[in-house]
Order: structure tokens, then C-alpha cells, then sequence
């Protein structure tokens, strides 16, 4: 998950600076966070409570909903 919130980081600064290649990361990071967030929310479900799944499923899914909110303001960032 932390190479996938890199690419999350480093999406959001080219968006910001609208420099090519945002969007395209931006949907990668959505692709995964989502994958992330499902399987997560799959094994708590099923009654797998670990920590790790208590604390990655939140944070993927915050990410998430910033990641699409920036995918669609398309040229409205700052």
C-alpha cells in the first residue's frame, strides 16, 4: 500500500501543477485502492479482524473517494 499512496502523492502534485500524465496516475491509484479497499473489506467480512485490515481498509477507502474527486474535476484543482 505505500508504493500505491506514492503514486497517489505524486499524482496529486502533477495534477496540481497539470503536468502530464495525472490522470493516468490517478486512475492506476484508483484501480488499486479500490482492489485494496475490496479485498480488505472481503476478509473483515469474513471474520479476519486484524489490525492491519482495522487500519488499511479507512485509509484506502479516504483515498479512494480523494483520488476520484480529483480524476473528476478535470482542470478545477487549485
Amino acid at each position: 500500500t505505500g508504493i500505491i499512496m506514492d503514486l497517489f502523492f505524486i499524482a496529486i502534485i502533477f495534477k496540481i501543477q497539470h503536468w502530464p500524465g495525472a490522470s493516468f496516475s490517478l486512475l492506476i491509484s484508483i484501480l488499486l485502492f479500490s482492489l485494496i479497499a475490496l479485498i480488505g473489506t472481503i476478509k473483515m467480512r469474513r471474520g479476519n479482524n486484524a489490525p492491519y485490515y482495522k487500519a488499511t481498509v479507512p485509509r484506502a477507502t479516504l483515498y479512494l473517494i480523494i483520488a476520484v474527486g480529483l480524476f473528476l474535476s478535470y482542470g478545477y484543482v487549485i
